[in-house]
């Protein structure tokens, strides 16, 4: 039964097939010039209860608001080293922001027995959406979203949804569940979006790295924007650096070697 469920659901991600091809080509195209890269900046945004379902894996007893964001940096910072993997041969990185990780007061007007439904996390990323439309500073951004929801089928295909916003930006929402195939998800997501393929069911490596140097030759600078920056030289990014990495004082001593491991 495991087996045909992890079977049905990375059967659904065509990225890792595309991941594997570029492990196996030496000429990509890189979309940045000499040793410099485009530094793309990911804000991420997570509502209490899946930081609470994140610190659970970790069985840690009495969990403080700082051992919640402080867990999650770690589990959404893998994520990003992982596709800082993929994307070095194109001369680009991702930059996590976790200066709002935790998603606050967010109401649109589902319960959680509803949230199994077809269309729900589309119109979850809609009503974020619309909510930023009243805020013009914040359209050309790159967001991701993960919203909690109980109730989830192994076998569906609804757990993320995502939409282009403004000039540059997009909004990517994603579905809690496991979080093993859940990053799964995030990563093949993020992927498409900035390979220009957004929601599409499959990507090839062409279309990929035509859409993603179009996307960071169009909407990044060297002197750096809302989006992210170009940046000369070297420097690796990974997860070692981060924009407003929230790090509670209180918990700064116990939980920085899990995060820089």
């Amino acid at each position: 039964m495991l087996f045909t469920t992890l079977f049905y659901f990375f059967r659904q991600y065509k990225s890792i097939a595309l991941r594997e091809e570029i492990y196996g080509i030496d000429d990509i195209e890189k979309c940045s010039v000499l040793t410099g890269k485009y530094v793309i900046r990911l804000r991420i945004a997570a509502e209490e209860q899946v930081l609470i379902s994140l610190s659970q894996l970790n069985n840690a007893p009495n969990i403080s608001p700082g051992q919640l964001i402080i867990n999650a940096q770690a589990y959404f910072g893998s994520i990003v080293r992982d596709l800082n993997i993929f994307l070095r041969p194109f001369g680009v990185e991702i930059r996590p922001d976790f200066g709002q990780l935790l998603l606050e007061n967010f109401q649109d007007g589902y319960e959680f027995a509803e949230c199994r439904r077809q269309g729900t996390i589309m119109k979850k990323v809609k009503s974020m959406i619309n909510m930023f439309k009243e805020r013009i500073f914040m359209q050309n951004t790159f967001r991701l979203f993960v919203f909690f929801c109980p109730y989830f089928d192994p076998k569906t295909k609804f757990w993320s949804y995502g939409e282009d916003f403004g000039a540059c930006g997009k909004i990517l929402g994603v579905l809690y569940h496991h979080p093993m195939r859940m990053r799964e998800v995030i990563i093949d997501n993020i992927l498409k979006a900035i390979g220009g393929g957004i929601n599409s069911e499959d990507i090839d490596l062409d279309t990929f790295n035509r859409g993603l140097c179009d996307f960071t030759r169009s909407c990044f600078s060297i002197t750096g924007n809302s989006m992210g920056s170009y940046m000369p030289g070297e420097q690796n990014v990974l997860h070692a650096a981060t924009y407003h990495n929230y790090i509670p004082y209180e918990s700064m001593v116990r939980f920085w070697p899990y995060i820089y491991p």
